[in-house]
């Protein structure tokens, strides 16, 4: 599956991310769109924010 495609999948069907959207981001190393498909695989997660709560990292970890 393309990514855009993952992608626009995991944010219910929008294309786009715009102000006042639900979001629920991820903190990475790494642009997804430029990566090589091993490089997804083992790229970190430094921090994660759900419904605008830090879940992983974040200020204070």
């Amino acid at each position: 599956m393309p990514l855009a495609a993952a992608l626009t999948a995991a944010a219910a069907g929008r294309r786009l991310i715009r102000v006042g959207d639900p979001a629920d981001p991820a903190v990475l190393d790494t642009d997804p769109f430029t990566a090589d498909v091993r490089t997804l695989w083992e790229m970190p997660v430094h921090a994660t924010l759900p419904a605008g709560r830090w879940t992983f990292g974040g200020p204070g970890d």
